[in-house]
């Protein structure tokens, strides 16, 4: 299959008598982290080899040239490398059709240099520079090219050391005749091996070097001069045509070049990385506009294009489109399409346009022949990609009581799955096979496993869960009130937890043979003494747990005392308050730690001990009191009894 589209880089006409005048016409610099601090950098040269001018530097016999490494807005430079000699490839220019021969006078070389280099790790970026003069005075877009020359430079950010990135690369080089009047598409993207997003623009060229001086040595730092365009050229527009010649957001250069001749494009592919710009590479090249001989070029609508072949892809579908885009489209004139089903058959076809029903997803080669059995027909090799469905589905343990991680399990077994995405519908993802998943709180979360294979076809499926374990750390409060000096008491019951939600079941036991239900409840005891309450949680999917307190139903004289209470929290139960619906004297309430020291002394029966003790909360545990006070009666009374301190 021929390319694409046919492009030049520009090596035209020189001016002789300038040993370093008209022949660098292009290129670039890009960079390898071999380990943070360590890298191999690539300087690309292109070299028109029939303009008689010099050959590249650093070869046998040649001019010499540098590398200069400049850091930060530091003038002077931090580094200088002589450049090593450079491997030299000439560029076939050759069209592999009868119906379209390129210029005799054209020749193309590139010099490749590499080069290793240790760069500490700095806050500052470093910056590689190679500087050369001069370019070919025939140049249509730039004003006086034969004076000036070309900086090729690459930038080390900060972020880009530290993280030991590797910069952006173009793919491939481009072609070598663009042809007048014919609509222009040419694949200028570039890759990255760490998978950051590129952002394409054409850019601005910038000097380097003079015709009195064409090796500057060093070679200078930034900032440096941008040329001048000529006009209607800039910078952003550098061949005009109709449409113009642009670049999209992918990397393509589009447009119809209207006039012939050579002009310098310069194309630069920003990277970023989470919305922030760590690198990127620059390259610069000329392109030669000439009338072509008329050609077909075979074409089909496809996915992608791997090494001169059309890829299809078909994502769980056995009908395949296939849909020729062959140009120009008045020298078309018939079609001859084949593929091969297995060693022993084949489809063929003559319509343009048509759709195919293959037996099974697999992988299918076949051909398009435009005007088959011409002088000027031309072949387009294609290749269909049908993979299979991939089904996705999991698994999880859904009996979990205890607050724990979930497993999620992938049943998912197509080896085309490339790519695996789980959503747990918490703000967390995972990319492994079969991840773990914490959820904070309570509830039912939608998980979403997405897969993508190896062409990208993508499937997702979308399941919930229901998350409702029983935590460990849930409490029962109790507090009470009368409304006289004797039963019936009134009993406040309350869970205490973070966790749970009103998802959850709650059941009370009182201990006289009663129950209710809700995280708030109240039952009224008809006779004093000791109940044991029990309250049990049942979650959602079935969980449950059982917690048991005893209650003390006590009212001498009126008199509540409450046998636990939790100085921590803020609402009810959280002091040791002594109630008494009676009038009584000489009361005095002590509180003793387990050592007989008085934690807490009043002779206020309204004042209720905080759970402190010289102004520090005490530790959780049993602790003694002892209450006096005289009756209304006038008859003393000594009441012992033991408080719990809970958290």
């Amino acid at each position: 299959m021929k390319s694409i589209q046919y492009f030049a880089i520009l090596m035209f006409l020189v001016l002789g008598h300038y040993l370093n005048a008209a022949h660098i016409i292009g290129g670039e610099m890009y960079y390898s982290c071999e380990g943070v601090g360590n890298y191999t950098f690539t300087l690309n040269l292109y070299r028109d080899c029939a303009s008689g001018g010099a050959d590249f530097d650093g070869v046998p016999n040649g001019f010499p040239g540098n590398i200069a490494i400049y850091r930060g807005n530091d003038q002077n430079t931090f580094r200088r490398l002589s450049l090593p000699a450079p491997v030299i490839s000439t560029i076939d220019l050759t069209t592999g059709n009868p119906c379209l021969n390129a210029p005799s006078s054209l020749c193309l070389q590139q010099g490749v240099y590499t080069f290793f280099e240790q760069l500490p790790v700095s806050t500052e970026p470093y910056y590689v520079v190679y500087q050369r003069c001069c370019r070919n005075p025939t140049i249509n877009n730039l004003v006086d090219p034969g004076d000036v020359g070309g900086t090729y430079s690459v930038e080390i950010t900060p972020i880009a050391q530290t993280t030991c990135n590797n910069s952006p690369r173009f793919i491939g080089l481009p072609p070598p005749v663009i042809c007048l009047d014919e609509a222009l598409t040419y694949d200028h993207s570039a890759f990255d091996l760490e998978g950051d997003s590129i952002v394409y623009s054409f850019c601005t060229p910038v000097n380097g070097g003079t015709r009195n001086n064409p090796i500057p040595d060093p070679a200078l730092p930034p900032p440096w001069m941008p040329l001048t365009y000529a006009t209607p050229y800039t910078f952003d527009n550098p061949m005009g045509g109709n449409p113009t010649v642009s670049l999209d957001n992918d990397g393509f250069i589009t447009g119809t070049p209207n006039i012939e001749g050579q002009y310098v494009v310069t194309v630069c592919a920003d990277e970023y990385r989470n919305g922030q710009l760590i690198g990127g590479i620059k390259r610069e090249f000329q392109f030669n506009v000439t009338d072509c001989i008329p050609f077909i070029q075979a074409q089909i609508v496809s996915n992608a294009i791997e090494e001169d072949k059309f890829i299809l892809y078909s994502c769980n579908d056995l009908n395949v489109p296939f849909n020729d885009i062959s140009f120009p489209s008045q020298n078309v004139e018939s079609f001859y399409w084949e593929v091969s089903i297995d060693a022993d058959s084949t489809i063929q076809w003559n319509a343009p346009n048509s759709l195919i029903a293959f037996p099974s997803p697999g992988i299918y080669d076949g051909q398009l022949i435009v005007n088959p059995n011409t002088q000027c027909s031309d072949t387009a090799f294609y290749e269909v990609i049908i993979t299979p469905e991939m089904a996705p589905s999991f698994e999880i343990d859904t009996s979990i009581c205890e607050p724990s991680q979930i497993q999620f399990e992938n049943n998912t077994l197509i080896p085309s799955v490339s790519d695996i995405t789980w959503d747990f519908g918490n703000g967390n993802s995972s990319s492994i096979e079969n991840p773990t998943s914490t959820f904070e709180d309570p509830g039912t979360y939608p998980i979403t496993l997405t897969l993508t294979d190896s062409i990208g076809c993508i499937e997702t499926i979308i399941d919930t869960i229901s998350y409702f374990p029983i935590p460990l750390n849930w409490e029962i409060a109790l507090d009470s009130s009368t409304t006289g000096i004797c039963p019936p008491v009134d009993y406040y019951f309350g869970v205490q937890s973070d966790f749970l939600t009103n998802d959850y079941a709650i059941a009370w036991s009182t201990g006289d043979n009663q129950s209710g239900t809700g995280y708030q409840y109240t039952h009224t005891y008809q006779t004093a003494g000791t109940y044991d309450v029990a309250v049990e949680i049942t979650s959602p999917i079935g969980c449950t747990d059982i917690k048991t307190y005893p209650a003390f139903v006590d009212l001498p004289f009126g008199l509540f005392i409450p046998n636990i209470f939790s100085p921590s929290l803020s609402t009810i139960n959280g002091s040791f308050c002594i109630q008494s619906l009676c009038s009584l004297t000489n009361y005095e309430l002590q509180v003793f730690d387990r050592y007989g020291n008085i934690v807490f002394r009043s002779t206020d029966r309204d004042a209720c001990w905080d759970g402190t003790s010289d102004g520090r909360f005490v530790q959780a545990g049993v602790y003694a009191y002892r209450l006096k006070y005289n009756d209304e009666f006038g008859e003393e009374n000594i009441i012992p009894g033991d408080i719990t301190v809970v958290y």
